[in-house]
């Protein structure tokens, strides 16, 4: 920020802000100092994982085998397995 670049959020190019540009130069995208909508962005990134972080905790997602007997587990239950073998 000192340098006054950003980067590109099309092609990822560190474009120079000081000289009043606000486009990049090699796709032509618009430049910002932060993401358009990135407190919206975070909180719907942040609803998602907690939608999704239930199912994940207790639906089966492995399944293995250790002297030829089976099972399923969830993470939580892979891990303990993995640990006390």
């Amino acid at each position: 920020d000192d340098l006054g670049l950003c980067l590109c959020h099309g092609c990822g190019q560190a474009c120079d802000l000081s000289s009043g540009a606000h486009t990049c130069n090699r796709c032509g995208a618009a430049i910002h100092r932060r993401k358009a909508n990135a407190i919206s962005r975070g909180w719907a990134f942040l609803l998602a994982a907690l939608v999704f972080y239930i199912p994940a905790n207790l639906l089966p997602v492995m399944h293995t085998e250790m002297l030829g007997s089976g099972s399923e587990s969830t993470i939580g239950g892979g891990v303990l397995e993995f640990w006390e073998a």
